[in-house]
């Protein structure tokens, strides 16, 4: 599961949407993200093993997000943080 975010307003926003995601299991997490207009700047990518009320997010510090142009950016976690999980942005 993957959501985004903006720090800013800390929800999920329709100016925001995935776009692509690539898991290899024990390997790299990819995914790309467009924002259409949040004006939100300094994304952070985080992890939790269960979403809901009791997620534990934490921020995934080995992630790299890539500025792509035109408000789509890429973010690239060397390896996933457990088997399954959930990562989001904000």
């Amino acid at each position: 599961m993957l959501a985004v975010a903006p720090a800013a307003i800390a929800q999920t926003s329709p100016l925001l949407s995935l776009q692509t995601i690539q898991v290899t299991t024990g390997g790299p997490v990819q995914f790309t993200f467009v924002d259409q207009g949040t004006a939100a700047t300094g994304y952070l990518a985080q992890f939790s093993a269960t979403v809901g009320v009791d997620a534990n997010w934490q921020m995934s510090s080995n992630a790299v997000l890539t500025a792509l142009g035109g408000g789509s950016y890429r973010v690239d976690i060397p390896s996933s943080q457990a088997p399954t999980g959930f990562y989001r942005v904000v």
